[in-house]
């Protein structure tokens, strides 16, 4: 997978021949993960858009470095321009203990930029390694941005 490393301010850096961060779907429903460019230079958001109702596309940002036993917390920023379309964002990771997951409950956007954020703690997490994910339930877009993932002092 390749991820959308603009659409996290604090992520490792991977981008296209065009200089522009890489974006690749994921998952078995079809779905678009489109890159938007504002007028404004280094502005970029990511639009996901879910085909019809019960798909839910996302896309998977890898290999962002965390300390073990630490507290973090993700935020983000969502927006929508479909009535019923849900979005939702998380930092996950599995090892030998299973999954660990801290996700942000299905949330429906609304058309002006919202914050979002949910509590991520890396006590079962001794590689020090995580992804994020974005995601959209049921048809509609949602737009994805500014998301970070800081250590709670």
């Amino acid at each position: 997978m390749r991820p959308c490393a603009a659409l996290v301010q604090n992520a490792p850096k991977r981008v296209r021949r065009d200089g522009r961060p890489s974006c690749s779907d994921h998952g078995a429903v079809p779905q678009t993960c489109d890159l938007i460019w504002p007028t404004d230079p280094g502005a970029a958001a990511l639009r996901i858009d879910s085909p019809e109702a019960g798909a839910n596309p996302l896309a998977v940002l890898t290999g962002i470095a965390v300390k073990p036993d630490t507290r973090y917390r993700l935020t983000g920023w969502m927006r929508s321009d479909t009535p019923g379309v849900q979005g939702r964002f998380y930092a996950e990771w599995a090892n030998a203990s299973g999954w660990h997951s801290f996700v942000l409950p299905w949330t429906e956007p609304s058309a002006e930029w919202r914050q979002f954020s949910v509590e991520v703690d890396t006590a079962h997490n001794p590689e020090g390694r995580l992804y994020i994910v974005v995601q959209a339930m049921d048809k509609g877009r949602v737009w994805f941005d500014d998301l970070a993932l800081a250590e709670v002092k």
